[in-house]
């Protein structure tokens, strides 16, 4: 029995020939008076609870469910804001995302708040889009008409829409390859990754310089992506949230305008597939190293404690086997300058262009960028620090090059272990590098 189910087991008077009947019970129920088993498998702390009196046995079931009721619902209240069916959504998705672990649940309030906070976000991110996408007029053939345009490589589009365009698709792939599994709990991972990671974080910010601009062409392009995205990702979701689902996509543009064929719920629609030729494992992999440059980037900001004001920041990549990498990062500067807050962003083949009292951080053996803090920062200040930082990185390196190069330390150390400790000394040395060079220049 799944669920905070309960079923009752209860002594019937004895029937013809003396033989005592019974419902719903698999063998006979013994004892003077009534038993009622109780059996929570969503409260697995409640465990199984026999009940020896009818009266009582009732009066304790009726408890432990006003109990656990208020256990779940007092903590975590569904904010008002929300969309009818707050509880029911964060619990299906709790619920479905636990399945992964098996069939025993122990109930983790704190798991269900995260998932009640994903609903609250799901509902504010997508009335926030909605305000870029209020000028869309949709059409039912939208999304293969996209997938046309991308295979097409239309100059209207961005790097940035290529990549949410092929994560959706590997999405629609992805869910529709797990649902025939029945792996319902890595299908919650992957629709929660989408939204948090890609939608959100990346892409709805990166397009904010774009929406605010003037009516061009990719603009008109890129608000026909969202709401693509914004469409199928709804109906992807549907399944695992019902009820926030289908009021949000309700409230998309057009809806009601799209003729005879257009569904009247979300339920009745069809469920988004893959398009074929739009999945670019290029491009979210070029996307993924904007990424890791917009945090490092962010990281800096922090670090330095920046708050809101504009920097000048330069990028370096030094890859000569692949001459073409800092073209395709080239294009993703806008981008960048966007998310760290740029004033100035370069991007260059080497150092030599790249001003004194700048910040560094490596993002990857040939990416590295450069924050201009000259005037922002105490130089004094920062080369105490750097020099403490020096010190505390030669106080793990130092003791780690005198093991490596004791006597017998090839013979008597596993080759596992050789190998972790001369990669973590490459480490250190590098880091100790970029240190020592930032001393020089602040000094």
């Amino acid at each position: 029995m799944r669920g905070p189910e309960a079923k009752a087991y209860v002594r019937e008077p004895a029937g013809e020939g003396g033989q005592e009947s019974h419902q719903g019970s698999r063998g006979g129920v013994s004892g003077r008076h009534s038993r009622v088993w109780l059996r929570c498998t969503s409260f697995r702390a409640f465990g199984y609870v026999n009940c020896f009196s009818s009266f009582f046995g009732v009066v304790v079931v009726m408890v432990m469910v006003m109990v656990a009721a208020v256990v779940v619902v007092v903590p975590v209240p569904f904010p008002p804001t929300a969309s009818p069916g707050g509880y029911d959504n964060q619990f299906m998705l709790h619920r479905t995302a636990y399945t992964i672990q098996g069939r025993n649940i122990n109930l983790d309030i704190k798991r269900v708040v995260g998932y009640r906070n994903f609903c609250n976000k799901l509902w504010n991110v997508t009335r926030f889009a909605l305000t870029y996408v209020k000028d869309v007029t949709p059409t039912l053939t939208m999304q293969s008409e996209m997938a046309a345009a991308v295979r097409a490589r239309d100059p209207a589009l961005a790097p940035r829409d290529y990549f949410i365009f092929s994560q959706l698709n590997t999405l629609a792939a992805k869910v529709n390859a797990l649902f025939g599994t029945y792996e319902f709990g890595e299908t919650a991972n992957v629709i929660h990754s989408f939204w948090r990671d890609d939608l959100c974080d990346f892409y709805l910010e990166v397009i904010k310089p774009t929406m605010k601009g003037e009516d061009t062409p990719a603009k008109l392009m890129t608000q026909k992506m969202l709401y693509i995205c914004l469409d199928c990702a709804l109906r992807i979701t549907h399944p695992m949230m019902p009820f926030v689902t289908e009021e949000l996509w309700q409230r998309l543009p057009g809806r009601g305008t799209l003729g005879p064929d257009e569904p009247a719920s979300i339920m009745l629609s069809p469920f988004p597939i893959a398009e074929e030729g739009v999945i670019s494992p290029e491009i979210v992999n070029e996307t993924k190293y904007v990424q890791d440059v917009i945090t490092a980037g962010r990281s800096m900001r922090e670090q330095y404690q920046l708050g809101r004001t504009e920097v000048e920041m330069y990028m370096t990549v030094e890859n000569p086997e692949d001459g073409s990498e800092i073209e395709r990062l080239r294009m993703h500067a806008d981008d960048i300058g966007t998310l760290c807050r740029c004033g100035k962003f370069e991007v260059h083949t080497d150092e030599s262009a790249i001003p004194d009292r700048c910040a560094t951080r490596v993002v990857s053996p040939t990416i590295k960028i450069f924050m201009n803090l000259a005037g922002l920062v105490d130089a004094a200040a920062e080369l105490k620090k750097l020099r403490k930082e020096l010190t505390k990185l030669e106080g793990a390196l130092n003791p780690l090059l005198k093991k490596m190069e004791a006597p017998g330390y090839a013979e008597r150390v596993p080759q596992k272990v050789q190998d972790d400790n001369r990669a973590k000394a490459e480490a250190y040395q590098a880091k100790r590098q970029n240190i020592v060079a930032e001393i020089e220049k602040w000094a």
